[in-house]
């Protein structure tokens, strides 16, 4: 993932139907996932990947390394 792609992972996290699946269902205000998406890139346990078909973004999936274990989500 590339900061670039924030506006498409703001569309997809603030979807109804994903924030009935996630852990934390609190709405998401853009200065929030602004700042939690850059701070994501930055992370050296994270890893952010978009998944594409062509030129158009379809999915994501984000593995937060702990240790030698991650969280996917």
């Amino acid at each position: 993932a590339l900061l670039t792609d924030a506006t498409t992972a703001f569309r997809w996290a603030t979807n109804p139907k994903v924030r009935e699946f996630a852990l934390n269902q609190s709405e998401i205000q853009w200065s929030d996932h602004e700042k939690w998406f850059a701070n994501k890139l930055k992370s050296e346990q994270c890893f952010y990947y978009l998944l594409m078909q062509g030129d158009e973004p379809i999915g994501s999936i984000r593995f937060d390394m702990d240790a030698n274990e991650a969280i996917i989500s």
